[in-house]
């Protein structure tokens, strides 16, 4: 059975708040399996011997994990107190055993929270207590030495050989990709399917406008009225009183499989569907791609092809009948 890892925290007492913060991250290190020791838990047991406690576990803990602080660095750079006589041993300890020393910064003061022997020694930064987690984490990983980023192996040489000056036409390099055809078919299933989706998207996007604008002004309000799931009307209020109206709907035009999402607008419509004033067909795109066209769009904006350039197009459209 492996041999529990063993830990020595080496911190300064600022005060009960960061003495909590030591003693937390204690336990949280005994819970993921650490031995973890420091002073507060030897001296609750009994009367203790700090220095030699300190020697002890410095020498037979598998890591120290130092707590930089201001007050810290202070101390020891001064040698004063515990931390100064940790020191001592740390200094000529660190030389030969740098891979056991952690230090972690809790405190933001980069300038001033790193003692003189320790200047230039990576540190794993907790000053930000909103990311503690996964600071713990890396710590975990420091500790088990496991890698916290996966390094990809190292893969196969490439085969290179210099390029040929002399004839351009004898030395023309070719983009495979481009030389295999597309045998890909869109099917009505699929032109279909891309309908009913960019039906809801624009619905979506055309509530979340309207949703917005009745936050903004408190004279505005809108009604909303799903018909069947393939249509909806919209109904624009200014002051109480109605002044527009749109309805969007899914259909099929002169005898089309393939749908189409109709737009009808007005002060008033109602549900019958022989009239629109905007038709929004499907087309297929130079790599099969499915795009969408405004067939009598008064705007003119040839770019509309989404479901979210179709809603600013006809947001244009209702603003320009409520100024």
């Amino acid at each position: 059975m492996d041999k529990d890892l063993t830990a020595f925290i080496s911190y300064s007492w600022d005060g009960e708040e960061q003495k909590d913060w030591v003693t937390n991250l204690v336990n949280l290190l005994r819970h993921n399996g650490i031995v973890a020791k420091h002073d507060v838990f030897e001296i609750q047991k009994g009367t203790v011997n700090l220095n030699a406690m300190m020697v002890n576990k410095l020498r037979d803990s598998d890591y120290s994990i130092v707590v930089l602080t201001e007050k810290y660095a202070e101390k020891a750079d001064t040698l004063q107190g515990g931390v100064g006589f940790e020191t001592t041993l740390l200094i000529s300890y660190v030389q030969e055993n740098l891979q056991k020393i952690i230090p972690i910064m809790t405190k933001w003061n980069v300038t001033r929270a790193i003692p003189f022997y320790l200047k230039g020694v990576h540190y794993i930064d907790f000053s930000d207590h909103s990311r503690f987690e996964e600071k713990f984490k890396e710590l975990l990983h420091r500790m088990y030495k496991v890698d916290l980023l996966e390094e990809v192996p190292i893969g196969k040489r490439p085969v290179l050989s210099p390029r040929k000056t002399g004839d351009v036409a004898e030395n023309r390099t070719f983009d495979l990709d481009n030389l295999i055809p597309d045998f890909r078919k869109i099917t009505d299933i699929d032109k279909n399917r891309f309908m009913m989706e960019s039906f809801k998207a624009i619905n979506s996007g055309l509530s979340q406008l309207l949703g917005s604008t009745k936050q903004k002004n408190g004279n505005f309000d809108f009604y909303m009225e799903d018909i069947t799931n393939r249509k909806t009307i919209y109904k624009i209020y200014i002051n109480g009183n109605q002044k527009y109206a749109i309805k969007i709907w899914l259909g099929s035009n002169l005898g089309s499989v393939t749908e189409t999402i109709n737009v009808a607008y007005g002060k008033h419509i109602t549900e019958n569907d022989t009239s629109m004033n905007e038709i929004i067909a499907c087309e297929v795109g130079n790599d099969k791609n499915l795009l969408l066209k405004m067939t009598m769009n008064m705007f003119d904006d040839k770019t509309a092809n989404t479901p979210m350039l179709i809603v600013g197009e006809l947001w244009k459209n209702i603003l320009m009948w409520l100024k």
